[in-house]
C-alpha cells in the first residue's frame, strides 16, 4: 500500500472525529487555527471550509510534510512536534490534533504548548483512541486491512479520561470537556479551554 493510501474505514472514522471536533469551535468570529499532524492534503482544512467559512490563517504543522501552498492564509510547517510548537505564545484562536497524540513520544510536553500558543479562551481539541480501541484497531488492521497498519504500528499510547486529565497541569488550562468516549467508546474527545493568566 502506498504510504498515504487510505484503507477503507480510515474517510469514516476521521469525519466522526472532525465532526466532533467542530462542534467545540465558534462560527462567528475569524479565527487562527493550528492543525498538528495535518498530514499532506491538510484533511480538516477542508472539511471544516466546506461547513464554515471563517478561517482566518490556517497553519498547518506535520514531520511528514512535503507540500507548500500557494494561498496566503496557509502555512505549512514540516516539524517534528517531538516536544514544542514551532509558534509564539497567545497567538492562535484554536489547536487540534485529531488521531495525533496516540503517535508522539511527550504528548504531555505538546498539550503544554498547545496550551501555550493559545490566546486566552483559545481552545485546544484533540481526539485519541481509548485503550478500549487497541484490540480491535489492530484487528481492523492487520487482519482486515479496514483500517491503516501503519498508522496503528505508529501508535505509541493509547489514553482513558484519567490520563488524558493527568497531562494538564498548568494552572493557565481548564479543561472545558472529555466526551468518553464516542465511536462505541474506541476514541476520546478532550477540550482545553487556557484561562486568564
Amino acid at each position: 500500500m502506498n504510504l498515504f493510501e487510505e484503507a477503507m474505514l480510515e474517510p469514516v472514522a476521521r469525519y466522526w472525529r472532525f465532526t466532533k471536533g467542530i462542534e467545540h469551535m465558534e462560527k462567528d468570529r475569524n479565527i487562527t487555527l493550528v492543525d498538528l499532524g495535518c498530514g499532506q492534503k491538510m484533511l480538516f482544512y477542508d472539511f471544516y471550509t466546506k461547513k464554515r467559512s471563517n478561517i482566518n490563517s490556517y497553519i498547518g504543522i506535520d514531520p511528514l510534510l512535503r507540500v507548500s501552498s500557494t494561498k496566503s492564509h496557509i502555512k505549512l510547517i514540516k516539524n517534528s512536534l517531538a516536544k514544542s510548537i514551532p509558534l509564539s505564545g497567545a497567538s492562535v484562536d484554536y489547536v487540534v490534533g485529531f488521531a495525533f497524540l496516540e503517535h508522539i513520544d511527550s504528548p504531555g510536553s505538546i498539550i503544554g504548548e498547545s496550551i501555550r500558543v493559545l490566546k486566552t479562551g483559545g481552545k485546544a481539541i484533540f481526539t485519541t483512541p481509548t485503550w478500549k480501541a487497541k484490540g480491535m484497531l489492530e484487528f481492523l488492521s492487520y487482519k482486515m486491512g479496514l483500517i491503516s497498519r501503519r498508522e496503528i504500528e505508529e501508535h505509541r499510547t493509547y489514553f482513558n479520561k484519567e490520563n488524558l486529565l493527568s497531562l494538564v497541569k498548568w494552572a493557565s488550562a481548564r479543561i472545558e470537556t472529555h466526551h468518553a468516549y464516542f465511536e462505541l467508546g474506541y476514541n476520546n474527545l478532550f477540550v482545553i479551554t487556557k484561562k486568564n493568566e
